[in-house]
């Protein structure tokens, strides 16, 4: 049994144990509201009838509280249940389409891309550092290698399986990122060897 139940007939409103749902039923003629907080209740009345007092009796609500707050609870409980099989089915909906070929695909996809945007500056640098005619910073081979890492991310949906369970499926086949293979350093000017130098002459 609720510990606490109000009804406000005016807004068509039942609160049970602070938990309040538009739960329209048959309500009681002439009432206004009714309040029932542990064990003990009271009805208002719209007609000019003054406040019916009522409680409990040991286990024994009582005829009253069976007439008018018994009713408030039952239309609750039926519009709780009415709520939870909607959000049920809304949520089987969800997953279903979460869970469907093309909204796998699509977040492979959005992964693939990610990966691709994450590398993209290595492959810009290294173009870049030829049209310059300047040392490049990546080997030719690992610049290679990159190259044929972002191809094969990009041929993934053509790949046996796709979109497979989504991007987070073990059995999806990404490939693995190359080691970064830079091009050894030129040697340049050693200003603090060239200074001990001058200092020991």
């Amino acid at each position: 049994m609720p510990e606490s139940v109000s009804i406000i007939v005016a807004d068509g409103l039942v609160i049970v144990d602070g938990e309040a749902l538009e739960a329209a039923y048959a309500y009681p003629e002439a009432v206004r509201a009714v309040q029932w907080r542990n064990g003990v209740g009271h009805v208002e009345f719209d007609d000019g009838r003054p406040n019916l007092e009522f409680m409990a009796e040991g286990d024994d609500v009582g005829d009253t509280y069976r007439e008018y707050v018994l009713p408030g609870i039952r239309a609750f409980e039926r519009e709780r249940k009415r709520l939870d099989a909607e959000a049920a089915a809304a949520e089987a909906v969800r997953l279903a389409e979460y869970n469907g070929t093309e909204a796998r695909s699509e977040r492979v996809r959005a992964e693939r891309d990610a990966r691709l945007a994450a590398c993209a500056w290595l492959v810009e640098r290294h173009r870049d550092q030829l049209a310059s005619g300047g040392e490049t910073t990546l080997t030719d081979a690992g610049y290679l290698n990159w190259l044929a890492y972002r191809q094969a991310l990009r041929d993934l949906p053509q790949q046996p399986g796709f979109p497979w369970e989504g991007p987070d499926d073990p059995t999806c086949p990404w490939p693995a990122e190359p080691a970064n293979v830079c091009a050894p350093v030129p040697h340049s000017y050693d200003a603090e060897g060239a200074l001990q130098k001058q200092l020991s002459e």
